[in-house]
């Protein structure tokens, strides 16, 4: 999920993205819309903005695991840095 100022986005009514197979050397890109306004803010620096990605799947012997990531956009690198996150269940950063 996106959050702008620490509220989260509306996304309508899919708030899980289903990516099927997820591969550790793999990219999986995201993508999210934002009106004009938020946009300009954030890349002013005059609004935070953080992705937090929550994924679950189960190992082939069904064991579930999990893994939980947050990235703060830093407007002077026009990137993203790391900002949180964990691999136990139930131990999600939002």
């Amino acid at each position: 999920r996106l959050l702008v100022d620490g509220t989260p986005l509306e996304r309508g009514s899919a708030p899980t993205v289903n990516v099927g197979m997820v591969s550790p050397t793999v990219p999986h890109l995201y993508s999210s819309y934002v009106s004009a306004d938020i946009y300009h803010k954030i890349l002013q620096g005059k609004a935070l903005l953080v992705v937090q990605t929550s994924i679950t799947y189960r190992g082939p012997d069904g064991r579930q695991f999990c893994y939980h990531e947050s990235n703060t956009y830093d407007n002077r690198l026009n990137a993203f840095d790391p900002s949180g996150g964990g691999d136990k269940c139930g131990d999600a950063t939002y």
